[in-house]
């Protein structure tokens, strides 16, 4: 697609020259160090042959030469050891730097926080209010003063170019894109894979969003994301059953009568009742034995329950 493929060879082929350097450089380096553990071991074997030659009898100078022969053998495996394990530390820093240091999503604002009740959102009303914001440092507004009031129940249609922002208003919605600038989490360099500080200097992003006129930034984030849903153009379902994809919380384990309405409201009803297993009928990787349309339907379903 968009004719890119010279450009991403060219990428493996820079990529593939870097990892094969330091193969290289790697090879070297253990034979090196190989080679003056070799030599060490000799000059230690030759030692033992020439105190033992005039101070030791026959048979105890070939038990001291077959020791130091043993000793040989066993220096160059310890040294070659040490190399390996100092060259896999690197790894072991790496992953112990992502496990640990990696920047975590805030749950929610410590100004006022609030806690909705049980039935929030109750009407649906959204709200957008001057919301700005870019996906990261350094990139430009993706939306910029964006407001407007949708109100519980409407259906609404967001028409516009490819690039528009279209879609980036979910972002919002979702708290993929926090527009609290105490809320943003420290952006990793593609690069080098540290933490870097975002650009004092750039303006950052602001703006609410309001469900039932609640500031969202206030509200727990898995809350925020518990209560509302999407139903994207691709529908994903997961592997396992097909009452684990309508239910992925569990909620109603022991209701199956709610899983029924809900797949009678989409109108799968019939189609899953004429499946020998019915709500036990495994869904295969990516709900390849389902059509399209279908998977689209049980994503209805999950997002009403």
């Amino acid at each position: 697609a968009y004719h890119l493929e010279n450009e991403w060879q060219k990428k493996f082929e820079k990529l593939n020259d870097l990892w094969s350097v330091r193969f290289v450089i790697f090879n070297e380096g253990k034979k090196w160090a190989t080679l003056w553990a070799s030599i060490i071991s000799s000059i230690v074997m030759a030692g033992v042959v020439v105190i033992g030659w005039n101070s030791m009898s026959a048979s105890k100078l070939a038990v001291a030469i077959t020791a130091s022969l043993t000793f040989a053998n066993i220096g160059v495996q310890i040294v070659q050891m040490q190399v390996d394990m100092q060259s896999r530390m690197t790894s072991y820093d790496r992953i112990r730097f992502y496990s640990t240091n990696l920047p975590q999503e805030v749950k929610r604002s410590n100004i006022n926080p609030i806690d909705p009740p049980e039935d929030w959102p109750n009407s649906g009303r959204i709200q957008f209010n001057n919301v700005t914001f870019r996906y990261r440092s350094g990139l430009p507004y993706v939306l910029k003063d964006v407001s407007f009031d949708l109100k519980g129940g409407e259906k609404i249609g967001v028409c516009g170019r490819t690039g528009a922002g279209k879609s980036s208003l979910l972002f919002a919605l979702f708290r993929l894109i926090e527009l609290d600038p105490k809320l943003q989490p420290k952006m990793i360099d593609l690069d080098t894979g540290f933490l870097v500080e975002n650009d004092q200097t750039e303006e950052p992003n602001k703006g609410r969003v309001l469900i039932d006129e609640i500031d969202i930034s206030k509200v727990d984030l898995s809350r925020v994301r518990r209560s509302i849903a999407i139903i994207p153009q691709d529908p994903t379902l997961f592997t396992g059953t097909l009452r684990y994809n309508l239910d992925i919380g569990g909620k109603y384990l022991n209701d199956d009568s709610r899983l029924w309405e809900v797949l009678d409201m989409v109108e799968m009803k019939d189609v899953i009742a004429g499946l020998p297993l019915g709500l036990d009928t495994q869904v295969a990787e990516g709900g390849s034995n389902f059509s399209a349309g279908q998977r689209q339907l049980i994503c209805f379903g999950r997002a009403i329950l």
